[in-house]
């Protein structure tokens, strides 16, 4: 990666996807940094994904990473259930139609920022972290590509050693991780709102019944 062309704007990226999980703010996705895990549990391995997410011109709109867990490593009794329900093309067009029909003009579409890590985790995880997964050591690297420095040297690099971790929430990766994404969602559409009737033809579909549907009618796709 320091070596890549773009090396800036990947060290950027990963030391974003760092702060998100260490800060305090997010209620951190890592409980605990530690050399040794317990001895009684099985550590999952864990790595950087890197991608690049362009616009329909192909363009680059941004250098994304994420740190994901290695799900295939995973044994029962690390998970329960998986299945997450995805909502289908024909819940999104009717609500299109509905809000063309009924002159909604509160259709909003929101993206939600590392929603995985947002999730809670009912199972204990524990994970060790990408080889040199540390914010103050990505940011001296990053200070150094912005200075021109010669990146490629051994001394600029993370160290080797090893470091465990205990998950608070969910991870890119998990085999429960979808799952767990639409616990959240539907456990915060039913708090906003209790009226939400959840559908029975797709459960990715929220919707509101009142007698004056032409002026009320709510509507939430998940």
């Amino acid at each position: 990666m320091l070596r890549h062309p773009d090396a800036v704007q990947w060290m950027d990226s990963t030391i974003s996807e760092a702060a998100s999980h260490l800060s305090v703010r997010m209620a951190r996705t890592i409980q605990e940094i530690v050399d040794a895990p317990p001895a009684d549990v099985t550590v999952i391995p864990s790595k950087l994904v890197f991608d690049i997410k362009r616009d329909s011109g192909g363009e680059i709109v941004k250098y994304k990473t994420r740190v994901t867990a290695r799900g295939d490593r995973q044994e029962i009794g690390f998970y329960e259930d998986t299945f997450s329900p995805v909502a289908g093309d024909i819940s999104l067009y009717l609500v299109l139609n509905v809000a063309i029909q009924y002159d909604l003009h509160l259709l909003t579409q929101v993206d939600v920022k590392t929603p995985f890590i947002n999730s809670p985790l009912e199972q204990e995880i524990w994970i060790y972290l990408p080889v040199g997964f540390d914010v103050k050591v990505l940011r001296d690297i990053r200070v150094s590509l912005g200075g021109g420095a010669d990146c490629s040297k051994a001394n600029f690099l993370p160290n080797n050693t090893q470091i465990y971790t205990k998950l608070c929430k969910s991870l890119y990766g998990l085999k429960q991780a979808n799952r767990n994404w639409y616990a959240l969602q539907d456990a915060f559409i039913m708090r906003f709102d209790p009226r939400f009737i959840r559908s029975y033809m797709d459960t990715c579909l929220y919707i509101i019944w009142t007698p004056h549907a032409a002026q009320s009618v709510g509507i939430s796709l998940c």
